[in-house]
């Protein structure tokens, strides 16, 4: 669609479809190059988590400061159980009510069965796989 302005130039309106596919086509530029740059400072802070780690454990140290910033090392356990003998055990138990389904069990569930005595927690230790993970908190 032409108009004239008052000038006697001509320029092109656009309809607001156009509008739009214009801008989602700036903004797919845009996110991508985002994107992209995200990517390399999450490589980057990655190796520097790493290397802090390193050191920080070399100096048996679990915080440090500098004028900048604090970071503080946290070790996370997310042990869990490991399912199928997990499953078998409550099974050969006879403790098929802790089991929603073939494969399924509720750690909460699990807890309670144990509470309550039904369960015996230590039979569950030789099912635990044991993961710690390591988080460096930055403020």
């Amino acid at each position: 669609m032409e108009k004239e302005l008052l000038d006697g130039e001509q320029t092109t309106m656009f309809t607001e479809e156009e509008n739009n596919k214009a801008r989602l086509s700036q903004l797919c530029g845009e996110m991508k190059k985002l994107r992209d740059e995200t990517n390399m400072k999450t490589k980057m802070l990655d190796k520097m988590k790493k290397e802090f780690r390193e050191l920080a454990e070399k100096l048996g140290i679990k915080e440090f400061e500098s004028p900048e910033a604090r970071v503080t090392i946290t070790e996370v356990d997310k042990s869990y159980l490991d399912e199928k003998p997990t499953l078998e055990y409550l099974h050969s138990k006879g403790l098929d009510e802790f089991i929603h389904t073939k494969e399924f069990f509720d750690y909460a569930e699990l807890g309670m069965g144990v509470t309550q005595k039904k369960i015996v927690g230590a039979d569950l230790n030789q099912f635990l796989i044991k993961k710690i993970e390591t988080r460096l908190n930055i403020n």
